[in-house]
């Protein structure tokens, strides 16, 4: 594993698209500072230069199907590291933890073309040492330091994570879903009632389980559905 790190970088994802084929699998980009970093959804991730922010590349051949899992597997590691400062958090399927109802992570997981080789990258961004939010922001993020009232080192905090996902990746390329327990045992939806838009129709259900596809599994009007991260828009204001 080699780490680079950046001042100022449009994204690390970005980078990552424009140089991953020259680079190793496994290869770490961090940077202090993103000009436009992006969230799901073509959504900016807003930075103040207090977050940790960083992608992972991933070059071995990953079957198709198991690809969107990868987000869950970032979001498995960001709540491991989370709970190792002594923190409670919750996954918001499909790519953000959340601590205290308020978002702490993102999650962007992006897949390459490069003739007929395919790379993936994983980029993780992390609230540490914001002391406030702007705006709605304010009522929406969290921060390690608004949390505990400690400023966090971000190489220390990225080599916790980084020995959390290593590991649960080495599981997962072997088929294996220690991930999944982890995400399943703290998902933020589990038993809540949703409003999503669905395939262009907007639909209520109750959240049954995340499936080990990764799926999000519904009870709709007595009808179970799964709906996929690419499929469903999740309003906030219709969340119970």
């Amino acid at each position: 594993m080699s780490i680079l790190t950046f001042d100022t970088l449009d994204s690390t994802n970005s980078y990552l698209k424009r140089n991953g084929k020259n680079l190793d699998h496994f290869t770490v980009v961090q940077a202090n500072h993103q000009e436009q970093g992006k969230g799901r959804l073509g959504r900016s991730w807003q930075d103040q230069g207090n977050s940790l922010l960083f992608s992972i590349l991933l070059k071995e051949k990953i079957e198709p199907e198991r690809v969107p899992l990868l987000s869950l597997l970032a979001g498995a590691s960001v709540v491991l590291t989370l709970e190792h400062y002594g923190l409670t958090p919750l996954v918001k399927w499909p790519n953000d933890t959340l601590v205290s109802e308020k978002k702490i992570s993102g999650i962007l997981t992006e897949a390459v073309s490069e003739g007929e080789d395919i790379f993936y990258i994983v980029g993780i961004g992390i609230n540490l040492n914001q002391k406030g939010f702007e705006g709605e922001l304010s009522q929406k993020a969290t921060s390690l330091f608004l949390l505990t009232k400690k400023e966090y080192d971000k190489e220390e905090v990225l080599t916790v994570l980084l020995s959390y996902f290593t590991p649960l990746y080495q599981d997962y390329i072997q088929g294996g879903k220690k991930f999944l327990t982890v995400v399943k045992s703290h998902s933020y939806l589990d038993q809540k009632e949703v409003s999503l838009d669905y395939y262009g129709e907007h639909i209520h259900g109750t959240v049954i389980d995340i499936t080990d596809k990764g799926t999000l599994l519904l009870d709709v009007s007595g009808k179970q559905i799964e709906v996929s991260s690419g499929e469903v828009t999740l309003n906030q204001m219709y969340l119970k």
